[in-house]
């Protein structure tokens, strides 16, 4: 009996031996954040940066922007991870002089936490070293191979890189019709209301650290079928105005609302909220006159 509990420990001492080994010495799982963190790392001399979801990731082309941009935007990113990665990154460009963050209908009431996709707070985890809003105790926040799964991580399986290697990635897809009802629908489920001020304050806290080293700050709205904004419930657009007016009122940073542009037809658009690859070179082109310009777009207007 003793002899097999002798062994016993050492196998089991054998495998968590070769799980540390894993955990700490294996190379790192390539996913698309690894990849933005390889493009950015890349152009730290870039003056404007560029933030936000998925629609700002296909939507702006750094290319066609005046001076050096990089965009950092990324699939279902929530404020806190804007905002996370401006605070690790802006202080290593020494030549930044704007940051551009998405405002869509559903971000002040977001957070990646109550996304169907909230595994994705791994990528970040893991690439950036920014841990979850709530980390609380889960396994996946200290495990590459609970977060990854064994296959992936011993396998060394990469996630392919569908970026330009400014951070842009454009798509020519056809679009997708009722894809704004259904767009809508999914945000409106996933708005919880007790995020707006923490997503506000951490907007605010940006801004004005920013604004000290002469850093501005423009937040985007950015261009969205028909098929979508006549979805948007009424209530819930106007909370989002609220919470758009009150950071502007406390910062005095610069609003720019294209979501009913008319200047953007059902040419531009992959669905009822994303602009394809023509949609973007057009929306760009607009937004570098724009910023270059003194003016600033009423909440709730378009250019």
């Amino acid at each position: 009996m003793r002899k097999l509990l002798i062994k016993a420990t050492i196998f089991v001492l054998l495998n968590l031996g070769l799980l540390i080994a894993v955990e700490a010495f294996w190379p790192e799982v390539v996913t698309t954040a690894v990849h933005k963190r390889r493009i950015i790392e890349r152009q730290l001399d870039a003056d404007t940066l560029i933030l936000g979801t998925s629609h700002t990731l296909m939507g702006i082309n750094p290319e066609l922007l005046s001076g050096h941009a990089v965009n950092l935007a990324n699939t279902a990113q929530d404020i806190y991870y804007d905002c996370a990665l401006a605070r690790l990154y802006t202080p290593r460009m020494p030549n930044l002089k704007r940051v551009i963050i998405e405002i869509s209908f559903f971000t002040w009431e977001y957070s990646m936490e109550n996304n169907p996709e909230w595994w994705r707070r791994d990528l970040y985890n893991f690439a950036f070293h920014i841990p979850p809003y709530h980390p609380g105790w889960d396994l996946r926040n200290h495990s590459r191979l609970a977060a990854f799964g064994y296959e992936r991580v011993l396998l060394r399986q990469a996630s392919p890189n569908p970026f330009r290697p400014d951070g842009w990635q454009p798509t020519t897809s056809p679009f997708q019709p009722g894809s704004g009802k259904n767009k809508a629908d999914l945000y409106l489920q996933i708005r919880r209301e007790a995020w707006a001020p923490i997503n506000e304050g951490l907007v605010v806290d940006l801004v004005r650290d920013l604004a000290k080293r002469g850093v501005e700050v423009v937040l985007v709205q950015m261009p969205a079928h028909e098929s979508y904004r006549k979805e948007l419930q009424p209530e819930a657009d106007l909370k989002t105005k609220e919470s758009t007016r009150r950071v502007i009122e406390k910062t005095g940073v610069r609003f720019l609302d294209y979501l009913a542009d008319p200047r953007f037809t059902i040419d531009d658009f992959v669905d009822g909220d994303h602009i394809n690859e023509q949609g973007s070179r057009k929306f760009t082109k607009i937004l570098d006159a724009d910023l270059r310009a003194s003016t600033t777009a009423p909440v709730g207007s378009g250019p």
